[in-house]
Formats: structure tokens, C-alpha cells, sequence
């Protein structure tokens, strides 16, 4: 089964990308706590870059 994943880079409804999920995971594993929220739920990076929270 392939999975993929929806990203937003700004608040830009217009600018979002479906992506691999093996790929977005290879290049930056902080999203694996990501994956087991609902479905619509939204989150934000922290400041330093390393986590992502719910805004």
C-alpha cells in the first residue's frame, strides 16, 4: 500500500504537495509522533526546528 502525505509550507491553502511518506521520513523523522493523530489535526514546528506541536 502506498501512503502518502500532505504538507503545507505557509498558510498558503494553494501551496501543498502530496508526498511519499517513506520519503518525507527519510529526510526528517520528527513527523513518526505526528503520525498517530486524528485525521485533521494540525501542528506546528517548535522554534528550534526539532518537534512538532499542536498550534
Amino acid at each position: 500500500m502506498h501512503q502518502s502525505f500532505a504538507i503545507s509550507i505557509s498558510d498558503d491553502s494553494a501551496n501543498i504537495a502530496c508526498v511519499a511518506l517513506g520519503a518525507v521520513l527519510s529526510r526528517d523523522n520528527s513527523l513518526v509522533d505526528v503520525l498517530d493523530a486524528a485525521t485533521g489535526s494540525a501542528f506546528e514546528r517548535t522554534a528550534d526546528g526539532a518537534a512538532f506541536v499542536e498550534p
